[in-house]
């Protein structure tokens, strides 16, 4: 559920998901793309708004999107390395 904004119904379940997928695969493209977790915070953030009911009210949605992307930055590499063979 969300921790910030307006309360939702369970249907809001759904989108929550396909936010956070589209999410994550935008930061997956950067990391298949071979950019650096540095050039990847330089791209547009990803398209979708993972913050839909009012979050993005207040000052810090640069800062959000910025610890979005690291934070997925490099859970992605570090499972792409454990995932590589020895």
């Amino acid at each position: 559920m969300p921790g910030h904004g307006e309360p939702c119904e369970r249907g809001y379940l759904a989108e929550q998901a396909e936010i956070i997928e589209a999410s994550v695969g935008a930061v997956e493209d950067f990391v298949r793309r071979g950019l650096s977790e540095e050039e990847a915070l330089q791209q547009p953030a990803p398209a979708v708004d993972p913050y839909p009911i009012g979050q993005r009210l207040f000052a810090r949605s640069a800062a959000v999107d910025e610890m979005n992307v690291r934070n997925l930055y490099r859970r992605i590499v570090a499972h792409r390395e454990a995932a590589q063979p020895a």
